[in-house]
């Protein structure tokens, strides 16, 4: 939360506070988490999670209501200041990897993982953060050798908590840059279209024989202890993941209890969330807030898609946003504050500079 007093200390903000149906809708949602009371059972942690319902809220009406105006000199500053933040929690995980290596020697990766607590939470939850801001530092505008350094202290924190979850996304992220590059290289080779052919097989199988090495040799054998044994493709999948299919399994069967207004927002003690963002959500709030949800992140696209490809800043937390998204199908991280302050203060972020764009284009053709 820190960093975001920061950001309200030197960004400017609009003179009118104004509402849009983002906002409305993250409004709403503070009153409909209140329902579930009238008839849940534990009000266990009740109140620590509506308060991210709050913290999200808040969020993105302050950050919506920056006044950008396209100014680089305010991008390069939001830039910069979440680059030392990225840059403080990297050296953070660097500095524990190697304050727990001197007091209790080599860990197995489960004590590893156990120990590693920064103030920002456990070792998963401190790879989304990272994962996110290094996406974010990937596509914006700041100095190269600013971001070079961002970035390898990020990749280095993310191989040192071995988050599995945070190294595939990046993986995949990776491999969808690369094969986006190559088909733009290949237009230009019209007129030798049998070597742009072979050299597209042999990519193919190139990368299919690394995909095969990284599951076979990595992921079967990185399991966080479980077993991979040669059943059934449910059995395989639910132990390189944790148990996360039968955990989608029981929180879909507690979401048919209430399935129009969810649970709310409590859990027994004990219990775990799903590690999907999708079925908490319908766990939660039900069907009235899972559509509710989805239609501010529709709104947001809309808001900001025509622009990614021309506006940096955009483009920057575009990316983050996603990737925030998509690690929350099976990590928890979506629902919790330092996450869902994180994602929707780039929302609010990229939805104001898209309205700047947009008031610009106006006066423009006036």
């Amino acid at each position: 939360m820190s960093i975001f007093i920061v950001f309200l200390i030197f960004l400017p903000f609009n003179k009118k506070l104004s509402f849009d149906l983002i906002s409305l809708i993250l409004l709403a949602r503070i009153v409909i988490y209140l329902i579930p009371l009238a008839f849940t059972e534990t009000m266990e942690g009740y109140w620590g999670n509506y308060l991210t319902v709050i913290g999200t809220f808040l969020a993105y009406i302050i950050s919506s209501q920056v006044s950008l105006k396209q100014n680089n000199n305010y991008h390069r500053l939001l830039s910069n200041i979440l680059m030392i933040f990225l840059n403080l929690t990297s050296i953070q995980v660097i500095y524990m990897y190697f304050l727990l290596g001197m007091k209790y020697g080599t860990l197995n990766i489960n004590l590893f993982k156990y120990y590693l607590v920064t103030p920002i939470g456990g070792s998963n939850y401190i790879a989304s953060v990272i994962l996110a801001l290094l996406i974010f530092a990937y596509y914006s505008d700041i100095k190269k050798k600013h971001k070079v350094i961002s970035i390898i202290l990020a990749i280095i924190a993310l191989v040192i908590i071995q988050s599995k979850n945070a190294i595939f996304v990046l993986l995949i992220f990776l491999t969808f840059r690369f094969i986006k590059k190559y088909f733009r290289a290949i237009k230009g080779i019209n007129e030798n279209k049998k070597f742009a052919l072979f050299l597209t097989m042999f990519l193919a199988i190139t990368g299919s024989y690394i995909l095969y090495f990284i599951i076979d040799n990595l992921l079967i054998k990185w399991n966080m202890g479980m077993v991979a044994t040669n059943g059934s493709i449910y059995e395989v999948i639910n132990a390189l993941s944790s148990n996360r299919l039968d955990v989608y399994s029981s929180e879909l069967n507690r979401w048919t209890n209430h399935f129009i207004f969810g649970n709310g927002l409590a859990y027994e003690l004990g219990a775990t969330r799903s590690h999907n963002w999708l079925i908490d959500l319908l766990v939660q709030s039900g069907l009235v807030g899972f559509f509710l949800y989805l239609s501010a992140l529709m709104s947001w696209y809309k808001r900001v898609y025509l622009y990614k490809k021309s506006n940096k800043f955009i483009k920057a937390a575009y990316y983050a946003i996603l990737v925030i998204l998509i690690q929350g199908f099976a990590e928890v991280s979506v629902f919790t504050l330092t996450i869902d302050v994180l994602l929707w203060f780039f929302i609010g972020l990229s939805v104001s500079e898209s309205k700047a764009i947009q008031r610009n284009r106006l006066i423009n053709q006036q």
